[in-house]
């Protein structure tokens, strides 16, 4: 059974209390309406979760309440932070009205104990209200604690304790104004987030709902800083869901650093030894080696390129050598079973049309699922420029990479399409060049022959 909470914001630069009472008031002027009301009726709200939800017979809870906040300027900030929540989309009313707004009550009689004065809620350090909010929960007898569970590196279940939703909430809730008001860049918080930072479309992947990478977490902050700065270069080269990782293996290394090597407070003072110790940390862990070996990649990499840039601190020798890599086993294809994508296909017709059309591609094409929602998708023009159009395009991408053409008409049909029969008949030729037709009704020539593949290697 492991204890583990959520580490909580340090950074303090916020803008001054003139400028956050500023905003304060902007708040107001934007609360009008319904918003502006000190209780929140489900049934009449005009956001659209809502409206759907409240037709739900079994809603218990009608109302959000604000009416018990004593602290106005505290009652502008609560509001504002719901409301903007659900009305950018982070959140919608099943969130509010049957989770965050049932536990309000507790933490404004809270706040309105211990600090009915304050203008803001960013005057109250986080961790110390967190801590006093614990004791407080514990006298009313409410849990601060939840049990979850997950599964370790060796696939067996564990017991975990996290924060109760109570304690979870007055933590979000600080922390939204400690970004709200905080007097800097982007790359100054310890939580950078990927909407706020102008990142070019490739670095990003529109499919992943990850969109922050979180620097929270480390023991030593000198060395969270260096680990800021190299994700920052990083993110001029590399995605920001591979940015995310390395700065979560890097975290994980120098906290281990600062635990188990304390005299090591700068990275030139890295030997060895203390690698060596890291390298025994992670193989006792039982993790696989293709796992193994990202974690000493990133770290390789990361001195490498530190090193090479001339960084003020940075390791004084070679520190990692291609001996410490494990050798990671051949991977092998793997497929899935004849007579299960049989009974897939045979329901093909109870799915929506693009949701059949994708599993029919996933199936032909071996895409990741990300590659196939990014696809770029748009129908062939039919007339003699459209089949220009398309000559040229296969031409260009031919060798290159790969191009998916879905058509309900057989081949020998094109010519009433594009009106051309020399143009179809060198169109249809390159098309069929070095490339997979298929027939999406008939059996998966790429899953027989893989599955033929497999068969023959382990004979």
């Amino acid at each position: 059974m492991t204890m583990k909470f959520p580490s909580v914001a340090t950074n303090r630069k916020l803008i001054a209390s003139t400028e956050i009472n500023k905003k304060i008031a902007n708040m107001t002027s934007v609360l009008k309406g319904y918003w502006a009301a000190d209780r929140w009726d489900i049934r009449i709200c005009p956001h659209p979760s809502a409206i759907e939800l409240s037709k739900n017979p079994s809603l218990r809870n009608r109302w959000v309440n604000f009416d018990k906040v004593e602290n106005v300027w505290l009652k502008t900030e609560l509001k504002y932070f719901y409301y903007l929540h659900l009305n950018n989309g982070a959140w919608n009313a099943k969130s509010v009205w049957i989770r965050k707004g049932t536990v309000i009550s507790r933490m404004m009689g809270f706040l309105n104990l211990k600090y009915p004065n304050i203008t803001s809620i960013t005057e109250v350090p986080i961790k110390k209200a967190l801590t006093e909010y614990r004791t407080y929960l514990t006298e009313q007898k409410v849990k601060t604690t939840t049990t979850n569970y997950k599964l370790d590196v060796n696939q067996q279940k564990v017991t975990v304790h996290a924060n109760s939703y109570y304690v979870t909430h007055l933590k979000q809730f600080m922390e939204f104004y400690e970004d709200f008001y905080f007097d800097g860049e982007e790359w100054e918080k310890d939580v950078w987030n990927r909407r706020k930072l102008s990142l070019p479309e490739d670095k990003v992947n529109p499919t992943s709902y990850e969109y922050t990478i979180n620097f929270k977490g480390f023991k030593n902050n000198y060395f969270k800083e260096i680990v800021k700065r190299y994700c920052k270069l990083m993110l001029n080269t590399a995605s920001f869901s591979h940015v995310v990782d390395i700065a979560s293996k890097l975290k994980e290394f120098f906290n281990f650093m600062n635990k188990n090597c304390e005299g090591i407070q700068r990275i030139h003072q890295l030997t060895r030894n203390e690698i060596e110790q890291y390298f025994n940390y992670i193989n006792l862990k039982g993790l696989k080696p293709s796992t193994v070996t990202g974690r000493i990649s990133t770290l390789d990499v990361f001195f490498t390129t530190i090193q090479r840039y001339d960084w003020k601190d940075t390791p004084s020798k070679i520190l990692i050598f291609q001996e410490d890599y494990p050798k990671v086993p051949k991977a092998l294809p793997r497929y899935i079973d004849e007579h299960i994508l049989e009974q897939l296909n045979g329901k093909l017709d109870k799915l929506e049309p693009y949701i059949a059309t994708m599993v029919m591609v996933l199936q032909e094409c071996g895409m990741r699922i990300s590659e196939l929602c990014t696809l770029k998708k748009g129908s062939v023009i039919t007339d003699k420029e459209g089949a220009e159009l398309l000559f040229t395009h296969l031409s260009l991408r031919a060798g290159r990479s790969s191009t998916i053409i879905t058509s309900n008409l057989s081949f020998a049909k094109w010519e009433e399409v594009f009106h051309d029969p020399i143009l179809t008949a060198a169109l249809t030729d390159r098309l069929t060049h070095k490339s997979h037709v298929v027939n999406m009704i008939g059996p998966s020539y790429r899953m027989r022959e893989t599955q033929k593949w497999l068969e023959n290697s382990h004979s």
